[in-house]
């Protein structure tokens, strides 16, 4: 494969966002890249950026169904604030402003 580096590139950052497996994410990119290279056509720009976009809407696609079957892929909605959030050394760090604008934010109503 011409682009691989590319494609552990963009695996390995999904790997690292969404927790998920680094080795399911790669086999999901290749079949991917290999899907994009019968539908590339040159003169619309590089492959690198048609791949990139294949690549990462394929991705999203694969998480959103694996979401689906194991309900396991957290969203930063359904992450749970409480009162613990002054036990976070980096907390302890910043000063009193940036400690009541962290409070505002995380403990903000959802709209």
């Amino acid at each position: 494969m011409e682009n691989i580096n590319l494609i552990r590139k963009i695996a390995w950052r999904f790997s690292q966002t969404t927790k998920e497996d680094f080795d399911d994410l790669f086999q999901v990119a290749a079949l991917s890249y290999l899907t994009t290279l019968k539908n590339y056509d040159p003169n619309k720009g590089k492959i690198t950026t048609y791949m990139w976009m294949c690549l990462h809407s394929d991705l999203k696609n694969y998480l959103r169904t694996q979401e689906k079957q194991t309900g396991h892929f957290v969203r930063i909605d359904d992450v749970k604030f409480d009162e613990s959030y002054s036990s976070i050394p980096i907390f302890e760090q910043l000063t009193e402003e940036a400690q009541e604008v962290a409070k505002i934010v995380l403990f903000a109503p959802k709209l």
